[in-house]
């Protein structure tokens, strides 16, 4: 089972850090530039993506997201 939801950032929001156990969260960007940060064994890493960018964020990895001019994902 899938769950579709738009989520929108608007300008210099943050959305904290949080992780799921059993499900994996795929990130497709409609609208603007979020920078979304992956923490995976200790190891942060930052993804600035741009409108029709996917990522893909596997179980019981650590992710946030913020964007400095807004966006829709």
């Amino acid at each position: 089972n899938s769950i579709v939801k738009k989520i929108s950032i608007i300008t210099n929001q943050t959305h904290p850090e949080q992780y799921h156990k059993l499900k994996k969260e795929t990130f497709i960007v409609l609208h603007g530039n979020p920078n979304i940060t992956l923490i995976e064994n200790g190891n942060s890493q930052i993804h600035s993506l741009k409108p029709g960018d996917v990522l893909t964020v596997q179980p019981n990895v650590i992710h946030s997201w913020t964007s400095e001019t807004g966006c829709i994902i």
